[in-house]
């Protein structure tokens, strides 16, 4: 839903020129609205040697299997926020041991920060509200989805992003690496 009074003072915005670009902005303090994506944290963990995936119920990709992922609050890092989202989706701790990418996609809305990391503690409890089970599956086991037919650009997207991850797993063992991120405060 677009901006229609501005955040900081309450006047009624206009469009104008600003960097190049059309943008809301405030005609009476000058604040200027920003069409920014979204940054979502995504984990491809493991627990001896299985990868876990948690079936999701919502959208994007709602019956599929994939990593547990989610939104980023603005008063968390990428980091923790994807801490707590592993947490809220699985009922698992989890620590992360390695950046694997960054994806993004223009016109989608979304920032999607991948961490490859290791399941430490927890209890298996999926968040009934977005998750319908969560699973731990060996290389042999992963589930072979089909691309969404009917899907949103976003699906899709997600879509493209989770087979990649899961081949990776699938080849290459790609979360078997030393801890190179520091402790989330």
């Amino acid at each position: 839903m677009p901006a229609i009074f501005c955040a900081e003072c309450g006047t009624e915005l206009v469009v104008r020129m600003e960097a190049g670009r059309d943008r809301p902005a405030c005609p009476q303090c000058g604040y200027i609205v920003y069409s920014n994506p979204t940054p979502v944290g995504l984990i491809v963990a493991t627990r001896d040697e299985k990868l876990l995936l948690v079936q999701r119920r919502n959208s994007p990709l709602t019956g599929y299997w994939a990593p547990p992922a989610g939104h980023i609050e603005i008063d968390e890092s990428v980091e923790a926020g994807t801490l707590r989202e592993t947490k809220e989706e699985t009922g698992l701790d989890v620590t992360l041991d390695k950046l694997l990418k960054v994806y993004s996609r223009a016109n989608l809305g979304k920032l999607i920060v991948a961490f490859a990391g290791r399941v430490v503690g927890g209890e298996v409890n999926p968040e009934e509200e977005e998750i319908s089970e969560v699973r731990f599956f060996t290389r042999d086991e992963l589930p072979r989805q089909p691309p969404p037919i009917s899907g949103t650009p976003l699906d899709l997207w997600f879509y493209e992003i989770v087979e990649e991850l899961l081949d990776q797993f699938t080849e290459t063992g790609v979360l078997q690496y030393p801890n190179v991120i520091p402790p989330i405060p």
